[in-house]
């Protein structure tokens, strides 16, 4: 065991046997080095967050591991270049098959015609014009 080794172990057996003093001593440490902590929660929290951005899903409110492939540079309806785009997925069975669009129109676009309401506003358009009115 290397004296690296060995000190890790008796590190952890230390905090095991004091829980409060290593709570006390992770306390000061934070008061002391607070921009230097706060530094590097915040790059672990952005880190944490680009990865479930690009790994997970959030269906029905639950979070669910894809394989979305790449992100492109612009959103595959539009081909607008966006910095932040949504993954649509078309079922909520099969999360990973869908495009990448961008928030707002083409991802409610997209949920629109999912829902069928395409048809409906094709159904009503075709009933004004066989009426002969028009609505302005």
């Amino acid at each position: 065991m290397s004296r690296n080794e060995y000190f890790r172990k008796y590190l952890r057996e230390w905090r095991k046997r004091h829980p409060k003093k290593a709570r006390e001593y992770q306390k000061r440490y934070k008061e002391r080095h607070r921009k230097k902590y706060l530094q590097g929660l915040r790059q672990t929290q952005s880190k944490r967050a680009r990865y479930n951005r690009e790994h997970y899903l959030k269906i029905n409110g639950k979070y669910v591991k894809v394989n979305k492939g790449p992100r492109p540079e612009a959103c595959q309806l539009c081909g607008k270049r966006m910095s932040r785009l949504e993954f649509h997925h078309w079922t909520d069975d099969d999360s990973i098959r869908g495009i990448w669009v961008c928030i707002s129109p083409c991802h409610k676009i997209c949920d629109g015609v999912d829902k069928g309401l395409d048809i409906a506003y094709k159904q009503i358009k075709k009933q004004l014009n066989l009426s002969g009115r028009v609505h302005l």
